[in-house]
């Protein structure tokens, strides 16, 4: 075994001391079976996690030792990206497509009098081109593993796939597990695999701490809703739990593949979260609605073996980065923009344009529109945006006036959309929607 293999090892095997791994046959084996020509690609997507609460970014809690291994051993890492949007779908469609979501028209639209929708989301065109479609050109075999339901066929987003997993309820070893089955029995060793995994501990309800852990006390768990912002303390105690578990499923995922052998010809691996998590900022909870640092700056990971090194993304980049990066290893530089609004009884805000925010970053200076205006502030001296100041659109420059502009006319929904009840059904049940 090499150093990460210890290493990782080392994780799994303090996960299991720690309750966070229940033993299960088979047991996870280090084993070789199967190996392609062509390096396995994976986009592992760390479901809901801001990057303020990543140990690997600064935060003081012990959060992430898997990505801290990784970029130990190479990695390129920031903890400054921008994600798309505020909440899964678009967000997902966006490193699917590397299309902004005024591109890709993936997210809720609004409801006009000619309209009959309630609280519609637009699934992912079928003359999108996704990632998956693009490896599957390439001759790849395409599997998706996801614990979040809604990264799934109900929005689009397993277009491109030979095979797809998804369901509410699973746990983020749970979706390791499925990965061990599908490498044990399901994929062909004769073609290179590329893998999007999606984990959301990290995402409400919040999971259980149990005893013994030692960072972190015990605690029951938890609601996203309003009663937590009566107990900060909990949220967050529940919510870096959250991301820890993730953390360990990074690295027993990893274990899986080379246990397999799937990483024998090489490995480019893209770690990411779709968007963040309010914790009582602003008196909010959850995510979606605006574009505050803490629900759209996210984790975003590079790490390819062997060699070349990795790209040194500069600062803010875009997490559509993602896109480029499983494709070919590059950086694309895209535009730093970001948008969402709300579905229709979200915190009761309407699911009209009017409740849009979007949102545009120049260094540490961040352009926002939100209810018919633009403002500014400066991350640097005003980081928890507690007083923008009122700018004017010629202030604002080009870009961000053009993307609102599109922002708006693809969130108006026509009657080509339709209502997808089992899709209401999903978003209603993960609180998007009442």
């Amino acid at each position: 075994m090499g150093y990460r293999e210890i290493v990782f090892a080392g994780i799994i095997g303090a996960a299991f001391a720690a309750g966070v791994l229940a033993s299960r046959e088979p047991a996870l084996r280090w084993y070789y079976q199967a190996g392609a020509d062509q390096p396995t690609v994976v986009l592992f997507v760390m479901d809901t996690v801001r990057a303020d609460h990543l140990s690997e970014c600064g935060y003081e809690r012990p959060t992430s030792p898997t990505l801290s291994v990784l970029r130990e051993s190479g990695a390129s890492v920031r903890c400054d990206a921008i994600a798309p949007s505020s909440w899964t779908v678009p967000s997902h469609a966006s490193m699917f497509t590397g299309l902004h979501p005024a591109d890709h028209g993936t997210h809720f639209v609004s409801v006009g009098e000619d309209v009959d929708l309630s609280g519609p989301v637009r699934p992912l065109p079928q003359d999108a081109v996704t990632i998956a479609e693009r490896f599957q050109d390439r001759g790849y075999q395409t599997v998706l593993v996801s614990s979040n339901r809604l990264v799934s066929s109900a929005t689009g987003l397993d277009q491109g796939f030979d095979l797809t997993w998804s369901g509410g309820g699973l746990s983020a070893m749970d979706v390791v597990e499925i990965l061990r089955r599908f490498v044990r029995g399901s994929l062909d060793p004769e073609r290179p695999l590329f893998l999007v995994l999606n984990v959301m501990d990290a995402h409400g309800p919040y999971p259980t701490v149990p005893p013994g852990v030692g960072w972190v006390p015990e605690r029951g768990p938890a609601k996203a809703d309003e009663p937590v912002l009566n107990d900060i303390e909990r949220l967050v105690d529940v919510y870096d739990y959250g991301i820890f578990l993730d953390d360990t499923a990074l690295a027993a995922a990893l274990y899986v593949l080379r246990g397999h052998g799937w990483t024998d010809q090489g490995l480019r691996l893209v770690v990411v979260s779709d968007h963040g998590e309010f914790l009582g900022e602003h008196g909010l909870y959850s995510h979606t609605t605006t574009t505050y640092e803490p629900v759209v700056t996210v984790p975003l990971v590079y790490y390819e073996e062997p060699g070349p090194t990795p790209p040194i993304l500069g600062d803010r980049p875009s997490l559509l980065e993602a896109h480029s990066l499983l494709l070919d290893g590059t950086s694309e530089g895209y535009r730093r923009l970001s948008a969402t609004f709300a579905g229709r009884g979200l915190n009761d805000v309407e699911g009209t344009t009017d409740s849009m925010w979007v949102a545009e970053w120049h260094d540490s200076q961040k352009y926002v529109w939100h209810h018919g205006e633009y403002s500014a502030v400066d991350l640097q001296a005003d980081p928890e945006e507690m007083s923008p100041v009122g700018v004017s659109v010629t202030e604002v420059g080009e870009v961000l006036p053009a993307y609102l502009h599109q922002m708006q006319e693809s969130g108006q929904a026509s009657p080509e959309d339709h209502v997808d009840e089992a899709l209401i059904k999903q978003l209603k049940e993960m609180g998007y929607i009442e």
